[in-house]
């Protein structure tokens, strides 16, 4: 019912009368009492005046089932979702649900309590500020070929901050999507497969939206939308928008395999051209290529050039300093 009210409130553009809203919906003033009361706990602002009514102040950045609905445009990726207002972890979660749900049920929650990242890292998650979703996906394809599924993420994602922000990102090859050096994305891809046949592949995003600080051990590699641009976002709008490019992209991989992402990844791809180390074999070499399979394409200085698919890979800057 809340959320009944709530349409009517953003299809106004004045104030609406609580005999109003009630003679529209067949129910008592108090239920639009109390149902204008949880609305407002779920952090909608509303004014509420005698003689008037109820009026909604439009602009706000909620996230929640219904605001996910209302524009979103894919047709199976997280047409089935579940909110949470806090959670350990979405890719956790997603995990947990992955074998009562269908393909695309997506988890997303307002803040976690041990978010992850890549090798065990803590995810830092700052209430209402940024993005944590994970998706599920069942697909026909061998578990080999899932890796690339993170790298195509990538791009599906780098694309759908672009066009909303215009930030220059780029892809600090394998998962992270990085503005001016520092990190704004992170994706996590897990698995649970047999030797010949997928189970499920949960793919988790982290997205700095509108932080405005960070603490300090990771100031100097951490950024958001909002420290980049000056400006704050939707929140559910940047959303809807990556999950409308991971489906596109989905649909291509599904028929074509990573190919047709080749290209538009390396130029994305921050390592290409790059000094980069290889942290857990003390490999120090020039990042060249991205292979057909993905992988990044490194050459030494004697000229002998490895692919790695695995393992940590930092960039040297300018000052330096590897990130």
């Amino acid at each position: 019912m809340k959320f009944k009210i709530l349409d009517m409130l953003i299809s106004s553009d004045d104030f609406l009368s609580g005999e109003a809203i009630g003679n529209k919906l067949n129910i008592s003033r108090a239920a639009v009492n109390k149902n204008i009361s949880k609305l407002k706990q779920m952090g909608y602002k509303i004014n509420a005046v005698n003689n008037k009514g109820y009026k909604l102040i439009k602009e706000y950045d909620i996230l929640n089932n219904f605001e996910l609905e209302k524009g979103l445009e894919t047709k199976f990726l997280a047409r089935k979702s579940a909110y949470f207002d806090e959670i350990d972890s979405t890719n956790e979660q997603a995990k947990a649900m992955a074998a009562d749900n269908e393909n695309g049920f997506m988890v997303f929650s307002d803040s976690q309590s041990a978010g992850k990242g890549r090798l065990g890292r803590i995810w830092q998650s700052e209430k209402g500020k940024a993005l944590y979703f994970s998706f599920v996906l069942k697909p026909k394809i061998e578990p080999n070929q899932a890796p690339v599924i993170t790298l195509i993420c990538a791009v599906a994602v780098a694309r759908a901050i672009k066009k909303l922000s215009g930030l220059d990102v780029k892809i600090k090859w394998p998962n992270d999507i990085v503005v001016n050096g520092k990190k704004l994305v992170g994706i996590l891809t897990e698995m649970s497969a047999e030797i010949d046949m997928i189970k499920y592949i949960v793919v988790g995003i982290g997205i700095n939206v509108n932080n405005s600080c960070f603490d300090d051990e990771i100031a100097f590699k951490a950024t958001s939308l909002f420290i980049e641009s000056g400006k704050s976002f939707s929140r559910i709008k940047i959303l809807q928008q990556c999950l409308k490019e991971i489906e596109n992209c989905w649909f291509v991989f599904e028929k074509e395999g990573f190919s047709p992402f080749r290209d538009e990844y390396k130029k994305l791809c921050a390592n290409i051209g790059m000094q980069v180390k290889l942290v857990n074999k003390e490999i120090t070499a020039a990042a060249v290529d991205i292979s057909q399979n993905g992988e990044l394409v490194l050459e030494t200085e004697k000229g002998e050039r490895i692919k790695v698919f695995g393992g940590e890979v930092s960039i040297r800057r300018a000052d330096g300093a590897y990130i």
